[in-house]
């Protein structure tokens, strides 16, 4: 099924904000990949130039802490005996039945124990810095993505900034060839008065520009403005807590923390906050969008594109609210809204939630859809003798390529099946399709 034709949009400065956003997540995604791949093989190699040095460590650190290094395979006997039984560790247990550790370490051996524990500690700063500088690139995209939103609301609605009775200095003046000039001033210095502003009054003026309720974005509000007061703790104290974070973030019962406290960036927490600005910068502009231009189909294209990158990435979260908002795109021809449900419908059910949409899944009145989407149901419901009767004569009459068939997620669970390969070869011509952009 052909996508229908795009047409000249006056808002495209605010899709090339969407994409800009979402192509920097994406690459800031890959580049820990890449780096963290790079520490890996240096880790490695550590071990192998200085592990004879830390293994007594390493086997003390498993008997105390077991479920942390549960894959580490040496013991605390084997490791001394390694190290031709010079070195020694104590394993202690507190009154509190915590367990503690000391290593004697005799001091011919001291030297080598000394310098890679160093290695080690360098090495594992690098993560550190790693996961701190790429959260720091985040939020500046993110920072950018604003600024973007900002200056394109102040020129499509000028009155917005404000300042009727604007006075400028002679020394401005003379900087100013126009009036379109001074009006450009205007907005760039209303802009930077506001990035000068928090984060989450930048989601106010945004919401307060178009009226905007931006529910979505209350569930994963207190994270989102958490980020941003750790970020601050990272560039102006170390990422040492202090009162302005405790007076900012609400606290977590189970582990309250306290002025001194060190706070660090995991690769979870990372790759989770890639997840969040993403899907909630996108839905907030998507819904700015929607409310400016409601049948401006170049909105649902950019959305559909992205939700379906998302899709092949495996951002599963973020698939899936792109795919909810598509769904809801009423002002839209029906095939948008489908490929909305039926994104929505594999992002969830990749999350093992199965559960949550089977009824509303079951309930589709599917006979009425074309073959292309009843072959996607068959997929989904894990149909496997109707999808392979269907698919022939969808292949067929080229309501899907034979790349489809091989890249499109929904149909990850038929490609298991033995009589997918006899299609799986097969090269067909690629249509447009609404799937992608």
């Amino acid at each position: 099924m052909e996508a229908p034709a795009k047409k000249t949009s006056e808002n495209t400065a605010l899709n090339n904000a969407i994409i800009a956003l979402s192509r920097n997540i994406q690459s800031l995604r890959d580049f820990v990949e890449m780096i963290e791949a790079l520490l890996q093989q240096k880790e490695l190699q550590l071990f192998q130039d200085k592990g004879k040095h830390l293994l007594p460590l390493i086997a003390a650190a498993k008997e105390v802490m077991p479920s942390a290094f549960k894959d580490v395979p040496v013991t605390r006997e084997q490791a001394e005996k390694a190290c031709g039984g010079k070195i020694k560790v104590h394993i202690k247990e507190n009154t509190d039945s915590k367990k503690t550790f000391e290593v004697t370490i005799p001091g011919d051996d001291s030297k080598g124990f000394e310098d890679a524990m160093k290695a080690m500690t360098s090495h594992h700063r690098s993560y550190e810095l790693l996961y701190e500088s790429t959260l720091i690139s985040l939020l500046s995209s993110v920072e950018l993505f604003f600024s973007r939103i900002m200056h394109f609301n102040f020129t499509k609605f000028p009155g917005l900034v404000g300042g009727k009775d604007k006075v400028f200095s002679f020394d401005e003046l003379t900087l100013f060839g126009s009036v379109e000039d001074a009006r450009t001033y205007l907005i760039e210095s209303r802009v930077e008065n506001l990035l000068r502003d928090s984060f989450e009054e930048w989601i106010t003026q945004t919401k307060k520009m178009c009226n905007l309720t931006a529910g979505y974005l209350e569930p994963h509000w207190e994270e989102l403005c958490e980020t941003w007061q750790r970020r601050n703790l990272i560039i102006h104290n170390g990422g040492v807590v202090n009162g302005i974070y405790l007076a900012k973030v609400k606290q977590r019962k189970d582990k309250p923390l306290k002025k001194g406290d060190k706070l660090r960036v995991s690769p979870s927490y990372l790759r989770k906050r890639f997840d969040l600005f993403e899907l909630n910068c996108l839905l907030l502009a998507f819904d700015l969008w929607k409310k400016l231009s409601p049948k401006d189909e170049l909105r649902s294209n950019s959305l559909m594109g992205i939700g379906y990158d998302r899709l092949e990435a495996k951002n599963w979260q973020v698939a899936e609210g792109l795919s909810r908002f598509l769904a809801g795109e009423k002002n839209l021809p029906e095939a948008y809204q489908l490929v909305g449900k039926f994104n929505f419908w594999q992002s969830v059910k990749r999350q093992n939630r199965w559960s949550e949409i089977k009824e509303e899944v079951e309930q589709e009145e599917i006979d009425s859809k074309s073959a292309r989407f009843r072959l996607a149901w068959y997929s989904l419901t894990e149909r496997k003798d109707e999808f392979f009767k269907l698919l022939p004569s969808v292949l067929k009459s080229e309501e899907i390529s034979s790349e489809e068939l091989m890249t499109w997620p929904i149909f990850e669970d038929m490609r298991s099946d033995e009589r997918y390969k006899k299609y799986a070869a097969k090269k067909t011509r690629v249509p447009k399709q609404i799937t992608k952009k």
